[in-house]
């Protein structure tokens, strides 16, 4: 058993010597790239490198990963010299393809301002250019291969040796039945820890846009790591290339930058914004000849700004959080939080407010990593998420998703009361979600209507009354301008709302109390 355990304890070394070159590399990245991130403090560098052996250990794995299932195998023969020889091969060349990938990125991230992603490969004339210009490169920035050639040397030279190689290092006596089944445990226990450490143990696995828990979206391509960029884009759809005009005709048909400069003063209204889920325009009676499930919404609707041509951007809500407070459309198959785009830097709302002093907020019902929203939210500039585990009370969870809408709202209510003003805060509803549950006390309040989400929808509409009930009541009330919309629709019954555009169709209010220019 000491003998196996041995075995473990030298991947472990062998892991440990490239987390340390691959901060080496990420040092030269830096270093390279200094005038770009030399706005930080040392103390965010210092956390920056910290937090990238995050992606470093889990890049090791995801390209080392048939090198370190065979390095634990529990076999005698894995000792032997011809073997050890041929792990020592598969790491040096695995390797160091990795870390020069990220020295030769650390040069195009001057062009790019971004890490390579999957999508260079498939840009038209990309890699020819590349090999053509490669000569000049290698002239132009002579240390990175210079730097290359150190790196590969500490790879060979400090490369961690097993013991006694020559002879085989596991020797399990005949009919230790209780010694084998022991080594196999720790085997397949140490192989599943070294790829759950390496995934994660979230809803969902680690990504580009994981970088933006640790980091502010500027600092995301030095957290990261260029082999990480690219195995986890590589499935990621390209984003086609249209042009349909030239750019100075276009530029004539529809100005892309436009003056909104003006002459008062800037007002530092709070800003909230509410997405409804699932809330299609199908539901609410004022469009449907008053036939309709949000009784609420339709009072809110003439006291404001009732924009009754709006569209969702998409089917899903992943589509729906960066296209409303980033204007980021899905222009792909998969989501931008998802995409190989996640790692851009972005602005939107909330990072344009915090330049104003404003307190960044945003609060969803569900379980934390849910859909990618906080690590989206963080790359929009919001600091604060609040997420189920972070509800302080014990009633309230819809034994699904998360939190009522109704106990939800009237939390969201109270922080929101607690933040400095002026401050910016979204709220997305979750109650109006498959499995579409209303809270038993209200089972029979709301009519069972004809489509399944009717229920919950009515509920969700009856919940948002009581939080603007409890709203008017504070301080913050009449110096806050309200948005409220919906993330995508959902079932349908009306054949207009079954079209290519009445599936998209949904409310989009804007409501300023005691603003008469809102209405």
């Amino acid at each position: 058993m000491r003998e196996y355990t041995d075995k473990i304890v030298l991947l472990i070394k062998r892991i440990l010597l490239l987390l340390l070159a691959f901060q080496l590399v990420r040092l030269f990245f830096f270093i390279v790239n200094y005038n770009f991130f030399s706005d930080e403090q040392a103390v965010e560098i210092l956390s920056i490198f910290f937090y990238g052996t995050r992606f470093d250990y889990a890049t090791i794995v995801y390209y080392n990963g048939l090198f370190l299932l065979i390095s634990i195998l529990p076999f005698s023969f894995t000792q032997i010299r011809s073997w050890q020889t041929v792990l020592k091969t598969l790491y040096v060349s695995i390797n160091s393809f990795l870390l020069f990938a990220d020295m030769g990125d650390a040069v195009y991230f001057g062009f790019s301002n971004k890490r390579t992603t999957a999508d260079f490969f498939s840009s038209t004339g990309q890699v020819t250019d590349l090999i053509l210009l490669l000569p000049k490169y290698l002239s132009d920035f002579w240390f990175v291969p210079l730097c290359a050639i150190l790196i590969l040397a500490i790879l060979i030279f400090l490369y961690p040796k097993a013991k006694n190689s020559n002879k085989p290092n596991i020797r399990i006596k005949p009919g230790g039945i209780l010694q084998r089944v022991s080594v196999w445990a720790i085997f397949l226990i140490t192989a599943t820890m070294i790829y759950f450490f390496a995934r994660g143990f979230n809803l969902k696995p680690v990504r580009i846009i994981t970088a933006s828990e640790y980091v502010e979206a500027k600092n995301i391509p030095l957290v990261l790591n260029t082999g990480f960029s690219l195995i986890t884009t590589i499935s990621s759809d390209v984003l086609p290339v249209y042009n349909f005009f030239e750019s100075v005709e276009l530029e004539k048909i529809y100005p892309v930058t436009k003056d909104y400069s003006a002459n008062s003063e800037f007002r530092k209204l709070n800003v909230i914004i509410i997405i409804l889920e699932s809330f299609g325009k199908e539901y609410i009676g004022s469009f449907n000849n008053n036939k309709g499930y949000t009784p609420f919404l339709e009072t809110m609707l003439d006291k404001g700004t009732n924009c009754t041509n709006a569209f969702a951007n998409g089917r899903r809500s992943m589509e729906a959080l960066p296209a409303i407070i980033s204007g980021i459309p899905a222009l792909t198959l998969s989501p931008f939080i998802t995409s190989q785009f996640a790692s851009n830097e972005i602005s939107g709302i909330p990072a344009l407010l915090k330049r104003k002093g404003y307190h960044t907020s945003f609060f969803h019902g569900g379980r934390t990593g849910t859909m990618g929203f906080d690590y989206f939210t963080r790359l929009a500039g919001i600091d604060n998420y609040f997420g189920k585990e972070d509800y302080p009370y014990e009633e309230g969870f819809d034994g699904n998703w998360g939190i009522f809408d109704e106990e939800y709202f009237s939390y969201f209510n109270s922080m929101v009361s607690s933040f400095p003003e002026p401050f910016f805060s979204c709220f997305f509803s979750l109650s109006s979600h498959h499995p579409y549950k209303v809270p038993p006390k209200y089972e029979n309040k709301f009519d069972e209507g004809t489509l399944e989400i009717h229920k919950s929808v009515q509920y969700a509409d009856f919940a948002l009354k009581k939080f603007f009930e409890a709203a008017q009541k504070e301080s913050w009330y009449k110096n806050t301008i309200f948005v409220i919309t919906a993330d995508h629709t959902s079932q349908t019954k009306e054949k207009k709302y079954q079209t290519r555009s009445g599936a998209y169709q949904i409310p989009l209010l804007f409501f300023q109390p005691g603003d008469s220019t809102m209405q």
